[in-house]
């Protein structure tokens, strides 16, 4: 626990609580989804994070009934984003909300029976989102009104999902942090198109070693959030006589996990 609060920036080493950690303590959701709030309103997308920490906090409300599964996956396919299983969240709100204000609440029920939705979680996600726009005007927070892009809302979540992240290897599975290999949940968007770099929620292992809830990412985007958390390993230390330096080639990881690797010599501070 202490680990996961230190990875968020919530506690310093020492078990210090920090300004950002006093700030989770006040959002009632998981500290990750606490930590991803926070980090939403200096990216200007508080508003779609508030839609992605109430969703994730409760059971999915896309049903897939087993004698109907492929009528299922149909219907959901609308809101599904190619590269990204929280965009496809914001896009099922959206459809959502839009329907409610269409619809009286017995036609909206029996829209979403014919969808493949749950009326009653739907109703619990709307009723979370609403308690979550609430205590971000409490600590005011700043809700953007013209939509975030998707750059902002997935360095929103990698700030809270910094050590779930993973590189597609050459056996088509994705390695992660602490050496683990996994693939995509069969229901995400990205279970079949696979992107480089990724980023998670949860790693469950039934079968096998799956991720729920993924995206695609950008590796360029994990070292300014990680911080301190990274290490710089330097190798092959060398005289570079145009430059009149001692030269290496350097190599930076997380948590185990190669993100950057210098293809030519640079300067080190080390020699």
């Amino acid at each position: 626990g202490f680990r996961l609060l230190e990875e968020l920036d919530a506690i310093t080493k020492s078990g210090k609580v920090t300004d950002i950690g006093r700030q989770m303590s006040r959002i009632p959701v998981d500290p990750r989804l606490g930590r991803m709030l926070i980090a939403g309103v200096a990216e200007g997308c508080l508003s779609e994070m508030q839609i992605i920490a109430s969703a994730l906090s409760l059971q999915d409300p896309r049903e897939r009934p087993a004698a109907k599964r492929q009528a299922a996956e149909q219907a959901h396919e609308r809101y599904r984003d190619a590269s990204s299983d929280f965009v496809g969240f914001i896009n099922l709100w959206r459809h959502i909300e839009e329907k409610r204000d269409e619809l009286s609440n017995n036609q909206f029920r029996r829209y979403c029976q014919k969808q493949f939705l749950s009326w009653t979680r739907i109703n619990e996600w709307r009723e979370l989102h609403r308690q979550l726009h609430l205590i971000s005007k409490e600590l005011n927070y700043k809700e953007n009104r013209s939509d975030a892009g998707y750059d902002a809302i997935h360095r929103s979540v990698l700030q809270g999902y910094i050590s779930n992240i993973g590189t597609l290897d050459e056996e088509k599975q994705y390695l992660g942090p602490r050496n683990r290999r996994f693939l995509p949940f069969p229901t995400s968007a990205l279970a079949k198109k696979k992107s480089k770099w990724v980023v998670a929620t949860e790693l469950v292992e039934t079968s096998r070693l799956f991720a729920h809830t993924v995206a695609k990412i950008e590796p360029e985007w994990i070292e300014p959030i990680a911080g301190q958390r990274v290490k710089r390993n330097y190798s092959e230390p060398h005289w570079e006589k145009n430059r009149g330096q001692v030269v290496a080639f350097e190599q930076v990881t997380l948590y185990g996990l190669v993100f950057v690797t210098c293809t030519k010599a640079t300067t080190c501070p080390r020699f």
